[in-house]
């Protein structure tokens, strides 16, 4: 468990830390930033066709309700 929860504290940690000390300041600039935008929106669309393509493949139906 600590080989998992570690390094997501660790990530977290160090993304609320900057020069100024700790804020938000790190997120204002990624999602200021044209080239970071672009990168997470690439990265979502992929992640949708290759859960697209994996759930025809396996045959997943989606749940019509909760």
């Amino acid at each position: 468990v600590i080989f998992q929860i570690a390094p997501l504290a660790w990530v977290a940690i160090n993304s609320l830390q900057s020069e100024a000390g700790w804020g938000m300041d790190n997120f204002s600039k990624v999602f200021a930033s044209k080239f970071y935008l672009q990168a997470l929106q690439r990265s979502l669309e992929i992640s949708l066709v290759c859960f697209s393509i994996n759930a025809s493949i396996a045959g997943l139906e989606m749940p019509a309700r909760l």
